[in-house]
């Protein structure tokens, strides 16, 4: 009895018919990524503007691979240069992912281990010594005075999540003792240089710096800005000490009256300058300090190297997926929804886990969310940011980057250590 006949479909027709999923497949993603950049293009104007931020690089990962980079605005608002996606910007904390990543490296290699004490000089500590899980998750006690000589643990804090760039401080001397090699020279050897993140280094940058873009009121505070300003600034402030100095000794003597009136008219102008300095959208242009190789605010990089290193959690190749799988387990809650792993916050949200990391120096900030498991990612960095965006909750470099963020990844994520 003859067996029944499956039909088949020559080898050609089957080799076109795999042609055609592909060529869809394909167009459709094309499509996608088009429309994600049509719509980046209409909303990143407006958003600039009411964010108070000249310049944004964003870069773009999907199914592990980049499929849009964008830069929109300027470098530098003094001279009006366009900014350049290859443009090197100030990461700062978004360093901390990459050391956390380089500790686990070494880990791995069996050259220290995540529960270590690590002993400091710079410690103070009266409730033992912190781990070096402990540095990597905010759990130690410490605090965020990155340049203090001392650092001191509060032990009512340890064990709880606070945020402390002093732990990141202390891991990159750490590491340069286990390494016996600079820890700025480790990372680029262990991690830059086999991703190919050509344009970006821990520390001072080969590559000039887009200017950043505080508030007006950071740079007079600070006297980093242009010369003309700051001296105008500092001719104003000794004006307004010589009239505070005027009105204090009215008030002492027998005219009451108008050692009051010269107090109002003092108080009246410090508020002026007071809303000027938080409302008005001014921008001083300054350079960044290129400078420092600490691990705590130091990297200088661009979106599209910080997309390689997304991928690289994504899918690593410099250590293990068990190792990576540990780095990125939640070890502490921050807030509602927030958690932090090992050098990286997490944000879990619908049935969705994305890890994030953002960066914040004077002028500067930024935000990285990456979607492990769906290898999607997005990076955007800007050159705004100061006092202003901690009072005023639609400024900042910070602000437009969760908005981004949020378009593309499609999830109303939180990516902050504050709650809303």
């Amino acid at each position: 009895m003859h067996q029944p006949i499956t039909p088949r479909l020559p080898l050609n027709k089957v080799f076109l018919l795999w042609v055609a999923i592909v060529f869809f497949t394909s167009s459709s993603n094309l499509n996608a990524d088009a429309a994600l950049a049509a719509k980046l293009d209409a909303l990143l104007p407006s958003l600039m503007k009411e964010a108070n931020v000249p310049g944004v690089a964003i870069a773009v990962v999907k199914d592990g691979d980049t499929v849009l980079t964008r830069a929109y605005g300027l470098q530098d608002t003094s001279t009006e240069q366009a900014l350049l996606v290859s443009d090197v910007f100030e990461g700062a904390s978004n360093g901390k992912i990459i050391a956390a990543y380089l500790i686990h490296m070494l880990a791995e290699q069996g050259k220290l281990t995540l529960t270590d004490s690590v002993m400091d000089e710079r410690i103070q500590s009266a409730c033992g010594r912190p781990t070096i899980e402990s540095l990597l998750t905010h759990t130690a006690g410490l605090g965020n005075a990155i340049n203090a000589e001392q650092f001191t643990v509060d032990c009512e804090l340890k064990g709880r999540f606070s945020y402390a760039g002093e732990g990141y401080v202390i891991l990159k001397d750490l590491i340069t003792k286990v390494s016996s090699q600079p820890s700025h020279l480790l990372v680029k050897d262990m991690i830059l240089t086999p991703l190919a993140m050509t344009r970006t280094t821990m520390g001072v940058s080969d590559h000039p710096l887009v200017s950043g873009h505080p508030d007006l009121l950071f740079s007079l505070v600070t006297g980093r800005g242009p010369h003309s300003l700051m001296l105008m600034s500092r001719i104003g402030l000794a004006c307004v000490v010589m009239l505070a100095a005027y009105c204090v000794f009215r008030l002492f003597t027998r005219n009451q009256l108008i050692g009051s009136l010269l107090m109002s008219f003092l108080i009246i102008v410090i508020f002026l300058l007071g809303y000027i300095g938080f409302t008005v959208n001014i921008q001083v242009p300054i350079a960044s300090k290129n400078s420092n190789n600490d691990f705590a605010s130091s990297i200088k990089t661009t979106a599209p190297d910080l997309a390689i290193f997304a991928k690289e959690l994504m899918t690593p190749i410099l250590m293990s997926a068990d190792s990576r799988n540990a780095m990125l387990a939640a070890k502490v809650e921050v807030n509602k929804g927030t958690l932090w792993a090992a050098g990286i916050g997490m944000d879990e949200l619908d049935g969705r886990t994305t890890h994030w990391h953002w960066g914040s120096n004077p002028g500067y900030q930024s935000l990285m969310v990456i979607d492990v498991k769906n290898k999607s990612a997005v990076i955007v960095l800007t050159n705004g940011g100061g006092f202003a965006d901690f009072a005023l909750p639609h400024r900042g470099g910070y602000y437009l980057s969760r908005k981004v963020a949020r378009e593309v990844m499609r999830v109303d994520g939180h990516w902050s250590v504050r709650p809303d």
